[in-house]
């Protein structure tokens, strides 16, 4: 009898209805680009978890959707019974996060994800005078070089009026620029290569969050003789 009621209680500790859940909020701060480990167990390191879900919600009271069946998080996302690594972090990811056991009990996680600033913000555009031949680096970054902008653009401006074209889709530039931010998450320059005088005019680096900064460029033709 004595063995029956130990084996019963055994059982009952190794399922969901024995784990209990730090009902505490854990607030984590991370910069774009950067990995975050969420950790969710057992109060009692000796038990663990029958079943629990990762949950996310923007606003903390819902609507919380697996993070399973969001695209979102496609190819960033490992976890198992009581972990959840979130890599590449981007701005949209901030909010709140949720583990949850069978029995009910959950703990959150509230993330916040630092994102890009633009460093040296100017009112006017910074004026950069080369010849015609030569190569120019347009200088844009973020404050914190290992922060990576959720997603980022350069346009060209001839006459710094409305109708900015990215210079990822034109022709003019095929073959003539490179840009830095594969190795470097917060480097968004760009460098142009074989300058004309037709890559004379107004250049702007521009963020999702609708910072800018925006540059003249001035290609002087060659002298003759």
């Amino acid at each position: 009898m004595w063995f029956s009621v130990c084996l019963v209680n055994l059982i009952l500790l190794t399922g969901s209805e024995a784990c209990r859940l730090p009902g505490t909020l854990q607030t984590i701060v991370k910069s774009a680009g950067q990995s975050v480990l969420l950790l969710c167990s057992c109060t009692d390191p000796h038990t663990r978890p029958a079943s629990l879900i990762w949950e996310f919600s923007a606003s903390g009271s819902g609507p919380w959707v697996p993070v399973t069946q969001s695209d979102l998080y496609r190819n960033r996302l490992e976890f198992n019974e009581t972990k959840l690594l979130l890599s590449h972090l981007t701005e949209e990811d901030r909010g709140f996060y949720r583990c949850r056991i069978r029995n009910q009990q959950f703990r959150d996680f509230s993330l916040s994800v630092q994102g890009c600033t633009l460093s040296g913000q100017q009112e006017t555009p910074i004026e950069i005078t080369v010849s015609s031949g030569q190569s120019v680096l347009l200088p844009c970054s973020c404050t914190d070089l290992q922060t990576r902008p959720a997603s980022f653009t350069w346009r060209f401006n001839e006459e710094h009026t409305s109708a900015w074209v990215p210079v990822t889709q034109s022709d003019l530039y095929r073959g003539r620029m490179e840009l830095f931010n594969e190795t470097t998450p917060g480097n968004l320059s760009l460098l142009l290569s074989h300058l004309t005088e037709k890559d004379q005019g107004y250049y702007r680096c521009g963020i999702r969050s609708g910072q800018v900064r925006d540059i003249h460029l001035t290609v002087r033709g060659k002298r003759c003789c």
